[in-house]
């Protein structure tokens, strides 16, 4: 690969059209860093990488319908599908190279795993064809995989690209339901908090009640979680707050799917409301999934690993949702999720990817899509 280059990208703005002529692997990743793109506004982002897959080497570059960067490396069967996603989650981080680590958002969730599929199919040799998609929407509705899901089967194994570390990868990921809970009271003087329902300190206990009842045991990957992610509620300070509404992320294994798991908690919030009205609602599903764990995927990608870092594949059960399982169901294709990365850091302040890890993933990746063909060939 190329020498790294000295000085880091601090921010590219407009410039990334012209800079776009002049890649190496580290500018590659910090250019793509550098566009910022939560989920709804990928087009400069998903622009940057067809214009890179373009003058890679790629074939059929295109954006399709919903903004899913998709490209072909090499020819005939076997495919095998290398899919991240583009968008991030809100909140811009400045990009700056810091000793052997380059932070910004997405670097660890998902931008950092992209690239280095990107790089990896770039350099591929094998057999057959490597797909590659950069995904829209993963951090939102996933639009980007519904809609790749929907097309007739184009591949025949698939590698999701999401932060487990290089020593690790997914076989499965839980479930999410994005839930929205309005509570109404009758508000009250401040003066007199004991006679009057409080809508917001009513939100914080219906909360309680839902975990109480939903989520035991210490396993975390079994038991359903809540977080809140929004609360909103009060007004004037000498005011009971008489409304308040609050978003639940909910997420749950597979012993239950989105439609049971909302069920119980509207069952849960009907109970609990007690001098006070409520309305609740459900903005978004995704379903838990679990692949084989001894897939084709899987023995490949331990070879790969070991090879690479000489130690063993470790498997994991993902507490986090990603769109593995919206291709796999609709195509019946062994899976995995694997990338580099700490996922303690996504969605942080703090989101940093190594240099050194970063192109080792290139390379597993690489050896892991070239193992899958020879063995599907």
């Amino acid at each position: 690969m190329s020498r790294l280059s000295a000085k880091p990208v601090q921010s590219l703005g407009a410039s990334w059209r012209l800079r776009i002529q002049s890649f190496d692997d580290i500018s590659f990743l910090q250019g793509l860093l550098s566009i910022y793109s939560p989920s709804g506004r990928e087009r400069s982002a998903c622009t940057y990488m067809k214009r890179f897959l373009s003058r890679s080497g790629f074939e059929k570059v295109l954006l399709d319908q919903v903004g899913n960067v998709l490209a072909e490396k090499g020819e005939g069967k076997p495919s095998i599908l290398l899919c991240g996603h583009i968008d991030t989650v809100a909140g811009k981080l400045p990009v700056k190279l810091e000793g052997n680590r380059i932070f910004g958002r997405g670097a660890v969730d998902a931008k950092g795993p992209l690239a280095a599929m990107a790089l990896a199919a770039k350099e591929y040799s094998g057999i057959g064809k490597i797909i590659l998609c950069a995904a829209v929407g993963e951090e939102a509705d996933s639009r980007g995989a519904v809609q790749l899901s929907s097309l007739p089967r184009m591949a025949d194994a698939a590698i999701f690209g999401e932060p487990t570390g290089l020593r690790a990868v997914a076989y499965a990921h839980r479930g999410s339901i994005s839930i929205k809970v309005e509570i109404i009271s009758g508000g009250g003087h401040s003066a007199s908090p004991w006679g009057y329902k409080n809508a917001v300190e009513e939100a914080f206990l219906l909360v309680d009640k839902i975990r109480n009842t939903l989520c035991h045991g210490m396993d975390k990957f079994s038991n359903p979680s809540i977080a809140i992610t929004r609360i909103r509620g009060g007004g004037t300070e000498n005011r009971i707050p008489e409304r308040a509404s609050m978003l639940l992320d909910v997420r749950f294994p597979n012993e239950w799917n989105a439609r049971d798991m909302y069920d119980k908690i509207e069952e849960i919030v009907k109970e609990a409301s007690q001098g006070y009205r409520y309305s609740i609602s459900m903005l978004g599903a995704t379903e838990p999934y679990v692949a084989d764990k001894d897939s084709i995927v899987v023995r490949c990608l331990r070879e790969a690993v070991h090879e690479t870092l000489g130690t063993r594949l470790i498997l994991v059960r993902k507490t986090g949702t990603g769109d593995m399982g919206i291709i796999a169901r609709k195509w019946n294709i062994p899976v995995v999720t694997y990338g580099p990365c700490d996922p303690r850091l996504s969605h942080t302040s703090g989101e940093f990817v190594e240099i050194e890890e970063f192109r080792k993933a290139v390379r597993i990746y690489r050896l892991a899509c070239e193992k899958i063909a020879s063995s599907l060939g």
